[in-house]
């Protein structure tokens, strides 16, 4: 069972330094810091860009208030 527990912890680790990554790659896109241009040949973008939101969406429903720190975030986002 020890090869199954370093699996999934890399498994986990792995998703959640992805997390990270696409998460200053959101707000550094939207607070317009970086532009998408700057990636048009980027391998790994299209891959990290969009896990943060999804992953907003998905738990949204589940954990009450992340709908409304979503919908504020997206709002000062947005201005």
């Amino acid at each position: 069972m020890g090869w199954v527990n370093n699996a999934l912890g890399a498994v986990l680790y792995m998703f959640i330094i992805s997390f990270v990554m696409s998460s200053f790659l959101w707000v550094f896109n939207a607070t317009h810091l970086v532009q998408i241009f700057n990636f048009t040949n980027s391998k790994t973008f299209p891959f990290l860009e969009p896990i943060a939101p999804k992953t907003f969406e998905i738990f949204t429903p589940y954990i009450p208030f992340l709908k409304e720190v979503y919908s504020n975030f997206e709002t000062i986002l947005n201005k």
